[in-house]
């Protein structure tokens, strides 16, 4: 029996991509906004009660439908806030004003409840 070798044909060098070759190769994931808001929960639970949060799959998909109401309820109220004459002074209601160690808690505790922010009256 003789074996067969397969011979490969050496490979010419390829010139750098180009600046519209760059455009159509996909980019590197980039996290979406709603995976940053559950990483951020997770630091800071961690560095709330010094415990880490082991997401399932499907408790993942429920902290991004929270990120997601959460996020319209922020735009619905400061919506309001802002075209009420009384309230115009008040600080605005954006995320950047939320306690974020009582969200955390909150968040981390209705998603292992297996409550979905997308179900109403859930």
């Amino acid at each position: 029996m003789s074996k067969s070798s397969t011979a490969t044909a050496p490979v010419a060098p390829q010139a750098p991509a180009t600046g519209a070759e760059l455009a159509t190769q996909p980019a590197q994931a980039q996290p979406t906004v709603s995976e940053k808001f559950l990483s951020r929960i997770e630091r800071q639970f961690k560095a709330e009660l010094g415990s880490t949060v082991a997401w399932t799959p499907l408790e993942r998909t429920l902290g991004q439908h929270m990120y997601v109401k959460i996020n319209q309820a922020l735009i619905e109220a400061e919506s309001r806030r802002a075209n009420n004459r009384h309230k115009q002074n008040d600080p605005p209601i954006v995320w950047d004003n939320l306690n974020w160690d009582l969200l955390s808690s909150d968040v981390v505790h209705t998603v292992h409840l297996e409550l979905d922010a997308y179900v109403k009256n859930h």
